[in-house]
């Protein structure tokens, strides 16, 4: 079954660093969390501050969701996913870093 995101609700935390966000597998809740270093990845940046990860995250969510549908179902994990940048690395097929 594909996940269903919800949108609006992403939260970062600075003491992680990763940005948290939601969906459902089925009536399961699936906790996501994508790291800055991936981020910085999608962005072409070295440094993304604290102020503008949730704007990186929101201009790269379509990406973000493919990318964790992809590795939900590879992981066979049903309660979490956990994106770094090897994860968009491979996704995308490109390395650019």
């Amino acid at each position: 079954m594909p996940l269903t995101f919800s949108d609006g609700q992403a939260r970062y935390n600075p003491y992680t660093d990763v940005v948290t966000f939601f969906a459902m597998d089925g009536e399961v809740m699936v906790m996501c969390n994508v790291s800055r270093e991936s981020l910085e990845y999608l962005e072409h940046a070295s440094l993304v501050k604290d102020r503008e990860i949730l704007a990186a995250f929101a201009k790269h969510y379509g990406e973000i969701q493919l990318c964790a549908t992809q590795q939900h179902r590879a992981q066979h994990r049903r309660v979490a996913c956990a994106l770094s940048k090897v994860h968009f690395i491979e996704h995308m097929g490109i390395d650019d870093a």
